[in-house]
């Protein structure tokens, strides 16, 4: 995405977040299929046991960073940024009504109608609460917004989310920072389906996001929209 600044975001804090999801996900089939090719070798069993005990793991703990960095494998806010603000701009304002994927430009999200509408139960303090549903004409990711006048706010909500998410038995595939200067924070959840994924995206300027839809079209959404 370059270094055009999204929806006023300051300059420093600017920066496409980090296409991570994909990635992981590969990682973890290549895992599941070199653990299947050692179970199923022939020779002794107690040798094939061995070697795939030392694997690596995949399960819920597992984290995933961008390159240059390392994010903390704690709960959601084991370490907060040291310098977060709020940032009061509308949400509509911040959330735009498209997003090209820096990929394949060639057809972007956009906001179908109604466009970005209140969320009628908002969480308790919220300042701001939206939800809406982009799509490309074929596939759609529904996505949540919502803007507290407070970080301390904003942490809690993110962690009940990112909670209710484990409590459903959706499992994290991806855990780490979102922008170039470590700020905020993503969580990429791979839903009891096997298909489709939920993505808690905290700004660490006031805003939780929560995408949901296809785990290729949530990984799009989540990696080119300048919030």
């Amino acid at each position: 995405m370059g270094a055009t600044p999204g929806h006023g975001r300051p300059p420093e804090r600017t920066g496409a977040p980090r296409r991570l999801l994909l990635a992981v996900v590969g990682a973890v089939v290549v895992v599941a299929a070199v653990v299947l090719a050692l179970l199923y070798l022939p020779g002794d069993r107690g040798a094939t046991d061995g070697a795939t005990g030392a694997g690596p793991s995949s399960g819920p703990t597992a984290t995933a960073t961008g390159a240059g960095t390392t994010g903390p494998t704690a709960g959601p806010s084991a370490t907060p940024f040291p310098d977060r603000t709020v940032d009061p701009a509308p949400l509509a304002d911040r959330l735009g009504t498209e997003v090209v994927d820096a990929v394949d430009p060639g057809v972007p999200f956009t906001l179908d109608d109604p466009g970005w509408a209140p969320v009628d139960d908002a969480p308790d303090g919220a300042r701001e609460a939206v939800t809406g549903t982009l799509t490309d004409g074929t596939d759609t990711v529904g996505l949540t917004a919502v803007a507290f006048d407070s970080i301390a706010e904003q942490d809690v909500h993110a962690e009940e989310v990112v909670a209710g998410l484990r409590a459903d038995g959706a499992t994290v595939i991806s855990e780490g920072t979102v922008y170039s200067d470590g700020s905020g924070r993503h969580w990429a959840f791979l839903m009891p389906d096997g298909v489709s994924s939920t993505v808690v995206w905290r700004t660490d300027d006031g805003v939780v996001l929560t995408l949901t839809g296809p785990l290729r079209v949530t990984e799009v959404v989540y990696s080119d929209m300048l919030v």
